[in-house]
């Protein structure tokens, strides 16, 4: 089992994550949104509490990580991590923090979300896009947000499309919260883990896919 300490992260500290590949289009994952509610919600020498920003295929575009890090240059409590995981290892640090972000402007169904509900980890995250499915005002802390029309083509996102925009002072009242609400915090936990493991574990997917299987099957006998 892995600790803090084998990512060189503070023991003691309140840790936020913020996850994102470069390939995966950094204006759509939207870290800086994470970046700018941490710094509402909390000092910059404040060590009891931290941001984790970790970050796949860094080289693919340097010039905005290196924007990002800027943004953070004088924070004492933000952490960058840049080494690719494997999946277990990145688990591993899913399960060592307190909370996950994402304030994402799209996104498909939102499987780290998931993964850090499943593992008891509150989730700040826009409420827009397919992490609809499984998140509630009660399992996570859903961000409001405004749909914006995106002004220059970025990726597979074309000008003129519309993506959301979260609300980030939103976000960093959330932080600040779960930061100072132990109840509030164990609360969203609970049905969080409550929430993943009765719909979105092996057996109840399992059980889903075979149910579809057999409608499918019915449906081709009739028709036979």
């Amino acid at each position: 089992t892995l600790s803090r300490n084998d990512f060189g992260l503070p023991a003691d500290a309140f840790l936020f994550l913020v996850a994102f590949d470069v390939l995966s289009i950094q204006e759509r994952k939207n870290p800086l949104g994470a970046v700018n509610a941490f710094k509402l919600a909390f000092d910059q020498n404040d060590l009891t509490v931290g941001l984790v920003i970790k970050i796949n295929n860094v080289n693919e575009n340097t010039k905005q990580v290196h924007h990002l890090k800027e943004e953070l240059k004088d924070w004492k409590n933000c952490y960058f991590i840049e080494e690719i995981f494997s999946k277990e290892r990145f688990n591993a640090l899913l399960n060592c923090v307190d909370v996950y972000v994402s304030l994402h402007r799209s996104e498909g169904f939102g499987l780290i979300p998931a993964e850090a509900m499943y593992l008891g980890k509150p989730v700040i995250m826009t409420n827009w896009s397919g992490n609809r499915d499984f998140m509630t005002k009660d399992n996570c802390c859903p961000v409001d947000y405004e749909l914006v029309r995106i002004d220059q083509t970025i990726g597979v996102y074309k000008e003129g499309q519309l993506w959301a925009e979260p609300d980030f002072k939103q976000a960093a009242d959330f932080m600040y919260q779960l930061y100072n609400d132990k109840y509030l915090h164990t609360t969203i936990s609970t049905k969080a883990i409550t929430t993943i493991h009765d719909n979105y574990s092996l057996l109840p997917i399992r059980s889903k896919i075979c149910s579809q299987i057999q409608m499918i099957r019915k449906l081709e006998n009739e028709f036979e």
